[in-house]
């Protein structure tokens, strides 16, 4: 698996994961941090964002900005 950001045909960004995992999910954890799990639930990445209360995942957003910049909030 390998999470890739691209602008047309190019690539803006990547966790350079690939073939270490198939059937993988991308999770926003209850803690804030976005992680990237393979099948077997092993972390192949992770944003290591946490935040400092509970359920913070409930309202987060992810958003691209113009700048083509990937920003959680």
């Amino acid at each position: 698996c390998n999470l890739i950001l691209y602008a047309g045909n190019k690539i803006l960004w990547s966790i350079e994961t690939s073939n270490n995992g198939l059937k993988c999910v991308l999770r926003l954890q209850e803690d804030g941090n976005l992680v990237l799990y393979s099948s077997n639930k092993s972390v192949l990445w992770h944003s290591d964002t946490y935040c400092n209360y509970q359920n913070c995942h409930e309202n987060a957003v992810l958003i691209m900005q113009n700048n083509c910049n990937l920003v959680l909030y």
